[in-house]
């Protein structure tokens, strides 16, 4: 919006004058001034010609009128003058007057300078003078916008203008300094409303205006006030003829530093002649020098430059510490090394995404050793950008500041920068410090001995030999450590608290040498604690994860030996767990590490204490693939009645779109995915109720499946061609309603549909026919019947009118499954197999069919004994296999009752191959595993069957199903589940009622502002760690005060 011109000017004005009013801070005052257009208003108020307050109230109404000509047309520069740009116009019959006479197609707004002339126009009529000038191959510029300024296009603003500005016309005008018109290219004294108008209206003649200013004024500078120096090469050219030529100096450029742009402004008026005040902007204060105490002068030499050297003094390069390097005179602690790759060899070991950088113990170390080792308190160390280690030599500087009224308290910063001498610092680090004793209290045990060891167990993830192995084969494309910094020997885990315990070793010469040379904690010894994130992202490859802060950092002392222990204590919020698809999942962004206490493994001390490490996690490939996002949302199989019902369907009579808008959009806010199934018959296109869906179904947000069945092969082809090519989920078949199908196959299936689209034909529907339409709808599925004024809608057995209009009513579905036609066959042989604490016997007991199902002793389960089928009965002719899993106190993640199905499974596809003669449903069958998720044990089984259904061939004929129960009163609804093949092989039944998984989709991942309302913002990162995903999101700012 800031691009709208009712925005634009005002803004550009006021930091003009803002500008203006800077400068006189400097001493820098003009000695004439001249406006571009809408930059006279600055101009004036710089002059003195006008207050402050008129200059605002005129750039307003100016910026307000013109807004309302937005649409009028383009503006293009063109690289000729005017009578050039004339020449270019007459043969294309386009008139290049301006101002007076009829409105011209074409007209010249602005005379810039000698080369620069700027025409406008509706866009087409400049597109041939376009390719004139292309063929001609002379310079030009379509400007950005879609006003056509100083032209006809203005004229019908001239009223309000007037009457708009009729405030100036009583002014008096007493200008500081000449004022240079723009409109007639001389000077102005009286600038009424008429000459605003002038200004609105006319040829801006920019190029006479600054040949008078050169011509009477002969100024040594010109200084572009203005956020970018458009006019810059404007100005030039219309200065170049002058002997000496001035100077042209702008003060802001875009895309540039605008503190140093317009610092460097100032030099470049100081460089041309201008004075500027440095006494008003360094005063000099009184001397003081009288009030201090008198003391003796001592002449005593301190040190002896040519016998001391720098071990004595501390003035090396690396005087002060290895890594920190030497003190440097500064008004506070600074200090500086050289980094690179040669003086650092060992840090090359350490690399992310192969470029060797700084490592987190790294920062630490430097203010180790600015504090020559004592005990530190880092109250927060914030990771900003990575320190690269560079081939090329960067000064590392590390400085600290004193806090004021805190005692031994400083801010600290770690900075690199070339040794170019322009050369600009980075960031990388920055926090509070203060100093501290060994006694300093932590919330930890002093002594390794104090934590309970036995709780401890080897991790399945990475063992004692191999976690740098596993890092490498997961890893290796982002996280690369060599040898130095291998310093992990082994990780044990509490599997009730998730706590690590993490062996830590260096290379004994390395660590001999470095304390040698003075190293306070030898980074790779304590990186090797810092790497246990790395743990966690063994797990998720996909995740990218780099440290971002570290709070409550104490140092006790050093270690005495290259060996150490850190107890890595669980975070506040577990960095992933496993969600109802038995998948990892994890929250990108900030994420804590939890707390990391170091031990000095040869005499058991606390030397080190790290209250809350957090990293940041991302997703590099988030954006890959924007308008592809899913997610899975458990939704009922059934539609409501009673008052649910009528809080879901929208007021009066409504249509389809209407229904279907009410039931993926309802009112309580969460998307619902839907599908709706239209009996057209041999209806043509246009008089479906799809052609007036469209819009609704072609949404962003649209989650509906709409499924069009024709009774003819030509009908569908016709419907296909018609409606295929639109953006929305659309299925199209053929079904004959006097033979309708049995619906076990194809994409007609049992419950499939929550909305039916009939028309008038239903009127003649029998009861086969309406228990057919039953068969096809979820449990309380609605049916919206279009028909003629008048008619009257008899439903078949079950349904129910909920809702009766002049030309359409809405009938429901019977509340059950089970009511709408005869119960169909179990289907047998079947074999149910259970764990002892599972409903697998109480199911047994449910299926009354004693000579079609085998249940199977859970011992057998237990003790593998299902290796050979031979003698299970009907193991060639089996046709459905229920397996229930039950609870374990001694196998709560489900790894045991997983590893015993698989093995189950592997040899039942093996017989399967050999002997079977017909299809087989496996059903595994969980209790809150899903859904509402209340079992992790039955979650992880949920995705081991997941991957097996995908990796199991056709050759074993096997098909899975999912099912998850609330309480064993859901059995009955498993009995029926059990006789009927619905499309979804994934469900969860609670109280009796289906529910199922659905994918939607996630167009837009943020919900939008609503309209009039103005939260507060704030910008963040869409995705964590890509700048590609900036967005402004609204947010809750806190309660004011302490």
């Amino acid at each position: 919006e800031l691009d709208e011109v009712q925005l634009a000017q005002p803004v550009i004005f006021m930091l003009q004058c803002a500008l203006a009013e800077w400068l006189k801070t400097w001493g820098v005052h003009p000695d004439c001034v001249v406006g571009h257009s809408s930059g006279e208003v600055a101009a004036a108020y710089a002059s003195g010609a006008l207050s402050l307050a008129d200059a605002t109230r005129l750039v307003f109404h100016r910026a307000r009128l013109q807004q309302r000509t937005a649409g009028s047309g383009r503006m293009l520069a063109v690289g000729l003058d005017r009578p050039g740009v004339e020449d270019l116009l007459e043969p294309l019959q386009a008139s290049a007057q301006s101002g007076n006479g009829s409105p011209a197609g074409v007209e010249i707004a602005c005379e810039n300078a000698p080369a620069s002339t700027v025409i406008c126009g509706h866009e087409a009529a400049l597109q041939p003078i376009m390719e004139k000038l292309d063929g001609r191959n002379l310079q030009y510029q379509l400007l950005p916008g879609n006003i056509a300024f100083h032209s006809s296009a203005m004229d019908s603003l001239r009223d309000d203008a007037l009457k708009d500005l009729s405030f100036l016309d009583g002014c008096e005008f007493n200008a500081e300094v000449p004022f240079v018109s723009s409109v007639t290219g001389a000077q102005e004294e009286r600038l009424d409303a008429e000459y605003w108008w002038s200004n609105i209206r006319r040829t801006v003649r920019f190029s006479a205006a600054m040949e008078t200013v050169q011509r009477d004024l002969r100024p040594g500078a010109v200084l572009e006030v203005a956020p970018h120096g458009a006019l810059q090469p404007m100005i030039a050219q219309c200065l170049e003829a002058a002997d000496p030529m001035p100077d042209c100096i702008p003060t802001l450029m875009r895309d540039s530093d605008a503190c140093l742009g317009a610092l460097e402004a100032l030099g470049a008026l100081f460089r041309a002649g201008v004075t500027l005040d440095f006494a008003a902007q360094f005063p000099r204060p009184k001397p003081a020098a009288h009030l201090l105490p008198g003391h003796p002068r001592d002449d005593r030499a301190a040190m002896d430059i040519m016998c001391d050297d720098e071990m004595f003094v501390r003035q090396g390069q690396y005087s002060h510490g290895p890594l920190v390097g030497h003190k440097v005179p500064s008004s506070h602690m600074l200090f500086e090394a050289r980094l690179s790759e040669r003086d650092f060899p060992w840090m090359a070991d350490h690399r992310v995404h192969h470029a060797a950088i700084m490592p987190a113990a790294g920062y630490i170390e430097l203010i180790l050793e600015a504090f020559d080792g004592d005990p530190v308190l880092i109250e927060v160390l914030e990771f900003l950008q990575p320190c690269p280690i560079p081939k090329v030599p960067v000064r590392l500087q590390t400085a600290l500041h004193p806090v004021a009224n805190a005692p031994d308290t400083y801010t600290f910063s770690i900075s690199s920068r070339p040794y170019d001498v322009d050369a600009r610092s980075e960031l990388h680090c920055q926090g509070k410090v203060r100093r501290t004793d060994a006694s300093h209290p932590v919330k930890v045990p002093m002594r390794l001995e104090e934590i309970d060891t036995n709780r401890f167990a080897p991790s399945i993830i990475a063992d004692d030999t191999d976690f740098y192995e596993r890092l490498e084969a997961v890893l290796s494309e982002t996280f690369q450590y060599g040898p130095h910094f291998q310093t992990i020997r082994r990780v044990l885990v509490d599997a009730s608290t998730r706590a690590y315990l993490v062996d830590i070793e260096m290379d004994e010469a390395m660590w001999t040498s470095g304390k040698a040379e003075g190293y306070v904690s030898c980074p790779p010894l304590f990186d090797g604690g810092l790497q246990i994130f790395l743990f966690n992202l063994l797990k998720w490859a996909d995740l990218f994860a780099v440290p971002r802060r570290a709070e409550d950092v104490t140092f006790l002392k050093p270690p005495s030996g290259p060996r150490i222990t850190c107890h890595v204590t669980k975070p506040d919020e577990d960095w992933l767990d496993v969600n109802e698809r038995g998948q990892y999942s994890v929250r990108l962004g900030e994420r804590s590490g939890g707390s990391i206490g170091f031990y000095d493994r040869d005499t058991g001390d606390l030397v080190a204490y790290i209250g809350k490490y957090t990293y940041f996690t991302s997703n590099p490939r988030w954006n890959d693939a924007l308008d592809s996002k899913h997610v899975v949302s458990w939704q009922p199989k059934f539609i409501p009645d009673g008052p649910a019902l009528a809080e879901l369907l929208p007021h009066g009579e409504f249509g389809p779109a209407d229904l279907i808008a009410a039931m993926q959009r309802p009112a309580s806010g969460a998307s619902r995915s839907c599908r709706a199934l239209e009996i057209a018959g041999d209806r043509e296109p246009d008089r479906t109720a799809l052609k007036n869906c469209l819009d609704e179904l072609n949404r962003a947000d649209a989650q509906t499946e709409y499924w069009l069945v024709s009774d003819s092969q030509e009908r569908t082809r016709e419907h296909f061609e018609s409606f295929h090519s639109n953006d929305a989920a659309l299925r199209f078949e053929c079904l004959d309603l006097s033979d309708p199908p049995e619906l076990d196959r194809g994409l007609l299936r049992a419950g499939a549909a929550e909305l039916l689209f009939l028309h008038r034909e239903a009127q003649a529907y029998g009861p086969e026919d309406w228990a057919f339409l039953h068969r096809l709808t979820v449990a309380g599925g609605l049916a919206l019947v279009h028909h003629e004024e008048g008619d009257i809608i008899s439903p078949g057995a079950g349904w129910t009118t909920v809702r009766s209009g002049r030309r359409r009513t809405l009938l429901q579905a019977p509340k059950s499954f089970a009511d709408a036609f005869e119960v169909p066959r179990l289907p047998g042989p079947r074999w149910v197999l259970g764990e002892a604490s599972s409903l697998a016997s109480d199911w047994v007991a449910c299926l009354e069919s004693p000579d079609t199902v085998h249940a199977v002793p859970a011992e057998v389960l237990v003790a593998d004994g299902h290796h050979s089928f031979d003698e299970w009965p009907n193991a060639a002719d089996l046709q459905a296999i229920d397996f229930f899993c039950g609870s374990d106190p001694e196998d709560p993640t489900g790894k045991l009752v997983t590893t015993r199905f698989i093995a189950f499974v592997q040899a039942l596809v093996s017989h399967r191959i050999e002997h079977a003669a017909s299809r087989c449903r496996l059903t595994v069958v969980t209790r809150r595993a899903t859904h509402d998720v209340e079992d992790p044990r039955g979650s992880s089984l949920w995705g081991a069957v997941r991957s097996m259904a995908i990796e199991i061939g056709e050759e074993a004929k096997i098909d899975f199903r999912l099912v998850d129960l609330g309480d064993s009163g859901d059995l009955e609804t498993l009995a029926w589940l059990a006789r009927r093949d619905l499309r979804e092989r994934e469900l969860a039944i609670r109280e009796q009622r289906l529910w199922v998984p659905r994918l939607l989709g996630i167009r837009e991942r943020h919900v939008r502002v609503p309209a009039g309302t103005e939260p507060a913002y704030r910008l963040t990162l869409d995705n964590a760690g890509q700048i590609s995903g900036l967005e402004m999101k609204s947010c809750e700012l806190p309660e004011p005060g302490p």
